[in-house]
């Protein structure tokens, strides 16, 4: 067998993302031994997402569930080595995140010949989950796998006591709406709208409760 498609190198290489630790939280003042991996983080946003169509698919939506779960499992795999930055540190310096984005692809590349021949679904996935800047459109399933990721982000932040308010009014949930309008097909944005809508709303409840307590 050749060496660069073993399983066993395949195996190996997966299980280190139990110790992959999310250090973009960093500046959330999170400290590390509770900071979530990227194990944990790709199993959550697969399982939102899942939710997500399943919603979708119970008003007779139509959407590739199989391709939104594969991609959710694999989406951030390409941080295994580093790479990952806050979102609010991003905005802020533009620069280190392009040069993290650069340091991640090159991850990626390096990853895809431990697939073997899984290889080549694996770039598709990669392309799917990160594709260039300014797109007029976007597909369902991409939306759904961007909303799930944001969504796993902030019930963490909920979960260990470091979400405020700035976070759910903040840029970063302007993006995510801007995510929905570019999805081409009415009626899955206007359910995943309402979905996110309500979400927020609750998330903020719940966020005013574990205040007051």
């Amino acid at each position: 067998m050749d060496k660069r498609h073993s399983p066993a190198e395949l195996f190996s290489l997966l299980e280190l993302t139990r110790y992959q630790l999310q250090y973009g939280y960093t500046l959330r003042g999170i400290h590390p031994n509770q900071q979530s991996n990227l194990a944990e983080h790709h199993y959550l946003v697969t399982m939102i997402a899942w939710h997500m169509c399943q919603i979708l698919e119970s008003k007779g939506i139509p959407v590739d569930t199989l391709f939104v779960l594969k991609s959710c499992l694999v989406h951030d795999i390409r941080e295994l080595f580093g790479g990952d930055i806050s979102w609010q540190y991003a905005l802020q310096n533009p620069a280190a995140k392009q040069l993290a984005t650069e340091f991640e692809a090159s991850n990626y590349n390096y990853m895809l010949q431990k697939f073997g021949p899984a290889e080549s679904e694996m770039s598709e996935l990669s392309i799917s989950a990160h594709p260039s800047n300014g797109s007029a459109e976007i597909t369902l399933e991409l939306a759904i796998n961007k909303l799930a990721d944001y969504i796993e982000c902030l019930q963490y932040l909920l979960l260990v006591g470091k979400l405020d308010t700035e976070s759910l009014t903040e840029t970063q949930s302007t993006a995510e709406i801007k995510v929905l309008m570019k999805v081409a097909e009415s009626p899955a944005k206007e359910v995943l709208t309402r979905l996110f809508i309500d979400w927020i709303l609750e998330l903020s409840d719940k966020l005013k409760n574990q205040k007051a307590s």
